[in-house]
């Protein structure tokens, strides 16, 4: 069976991509703040995707920007992240076993993600009091925020499919109506919430919900704030109403002011987008 894999190069921007991957199809974009592609600084967004023909894990996740280099923890987490959803859930997993299994994963990585903070370089024009105040914010750790999932196919296990989703912090996730609506996003983010490489979960449990893949969804639509103020306004996607995919990277039509990144998954048939820059299938 092939599968598809992406991991987010921070230091990169990505145009608009589609890969299709047997009967789902994954769109995605991600561009840099314009002070940070100006300062040739990284992103601290992050995407991480593993794709084959019976189903998909994902995860998003936002790094803190007033932490000690918030890309850092986006990273970590989001390969451990991504490693959970892919081998970590058994099929037989309800939602208490669920919680338990993500609580003890982000309580192991905060042990773990403490050495990659203290031999994270600094860079190289740090010095006087910039190198003393990353210094003080290393000793608070790197901070991220995550939405993360896993899709499995309708199959003999699972004949409506499964979706597995685990949430902290104020990523917006949207559910894609069949008829093309973009549903809103559900309420409980909080910009409190994060996990910190020092401190753990903060301001919160994760979110967890387990289901069949919803009878009135043909999708979500998984978007860091760098989008919020232009996507919360969306009822619509194409052909109907307009692209987000394409806003996060055409520069003029929308400020960017914030990282931002856009991830989308379809898994029912219905209008698919025209622009396929990249496939597999």
């Amino acid at each position: 069976m092939n599968t598809y894999e992406f991991r987010l190069d921070p230091a990169e921007d990505v145009p608009p991509t589609t890969v299709v991957i047997g009967p789902a199809l994954y769109r995605f974009a991600a561009r840099r703040a314009d002070e940070s592609r100006l300062a040739g600084e990284p992103s601290q967004d992050y995407l991480a995707l593993r794709a084959d023909e019976a189903g998909a894990s994902f995860c998003i996740c936002d790094g803190v920007s007033l932490s000690f280099f918030g890309g850092l923890a986006a990273r970590l987490l989001g390969d451990a992240l991504l490693e959970w959803c892919a081998n970590g859930i058994s099929t037989e997993a309800e939602e208490q076993e669920v919680r338990l299994s993500l609580a003890r994963l982000l309580m192991e990585l905060t042990h773990t993600a403490g050495e990659e903070v203290r031999n994270h370089p600094l860079p190289p024009m740090a010095a006087g009091l910039l190198r003393e105040v990353l210094e003080d914010k290393r000793l608070l750790g790197s901070e991220a925020m995550f939405v993360c999932g896993r899709i499995d196919l309708p199959n003999t296990a699972f004949p409506a499919g499964r979706l597995v989703l685990g949430c902290l912090g104020d990523i917006r996730l949207r559910f894609v109506s069949t008829d093309g609506r973009w549903e809103p996003p559900p309420a409980g983010s909080s910009t409190r919430q994060r996990w910190s490489t020092r401190r753990g979960v903060v301001g919160g449990r994760p979110a967890v919900l387990i289901s069949e893949l919803p009878a009135t969804a043909a999708g979500l639509t998984v978007y860091t704030d760098g989008l919020a103020a232009y996507c919360e306004g969306v009822t619509n996607l194409p052909p109907e109403g307009p692209d987000p995919l394409r806003i996060c990277w055409e520069e003029g039509d929308y400020p960017a002011d914030d990282d931002q990144l856009y991830f989308q998954v379809q898994w029912r048939s219905g209008q698919p987008p025209n622009d396929r820059e990249e496939a597999s299938s």
